[in-house]
């Protein structure tokens, strides 16, 4: 399902809008750790943000998902993206 996220102007909080009236803040102050996940084929395989994607020559990028994971610490927060360069 689609959720609207929006940095505050402060760049400190992220709003995230759940489409059911709901809205949650989350400090970035509690940022643990920022990495991204990269699905093909069925498959998880991890890579640095700033990486090239090890397994590139194998598999199109157009069959991927790009996941991005902003670990907080009871929770974590999950964006997908189909472009890399949106990740």
């Amino acid at each position: 399902s689609d959720i609207h996220c929006q940095l505050m102007d402060d760049l400190q909080t992220l709003k995230l809008d759940q489409c059911n009236g709901d809205i949650v803040e989350f400090p970035l102050s509690g940022v643990a750790k920022v990495y991204r996940l990269v699905q093909s084929d069925g498959k998880l395989y991890t890579t640095s943000l700033s990486s090239t994607l090890p397994f590139a020559a194998s598999a199109p990028y157009q069959s991927c998902e790009f996941i991005v994971v902003v670990d907080f610490l009871r929770r974590k927060l999950a964006f997908v993206f189909k472009e890399l360069v949106a990740s």
